[in-house]
């Protein structure tokens, strides 16, 4: 929930950078979306994982996309932060 009200809130300052709307303007984030006619940003991601996912629930459980998410990795995964290598396998085992 605190994800999504994140998303809005810097969608809702891009679309008043974009429109030269500023603060002492004093529009409201409704008037602002009425006005670029645009949906908030939360609910464009939430229409495309769906469609992704029905893809998914479509697709041959074969599929290479399939398998790269339904299936665990069968090698280690090594992440590389700055100057240090994890094994996350390793480390979470």
């Amino acid at each position: 929930m605190e994800d999504i009200q994140r998303i809005d809130a810097v969608d809702q300052r891009c679309l008043q950078r974009i429109f030269s709307i500023h603060w002492d303007d004093f529009v409201t984030n409704a008037d602002n979306r009425r006005i670029t006619n645009q949906p908030p940003l939360s609910s464009i991601i939430k229409s495309r994982r769906l469609t992704f996912f029905g893809h998914l629930a479509r697709m041959d459980e074969n599929a290479d996309a399939c398998q790269a998410i339904f299936e665990p990795p069968t090698r280690e995964l090594e992440v590389t932060t700055g100057a240090a290598t994890h094994n996350l396998d390793k480390e979470h085992s």
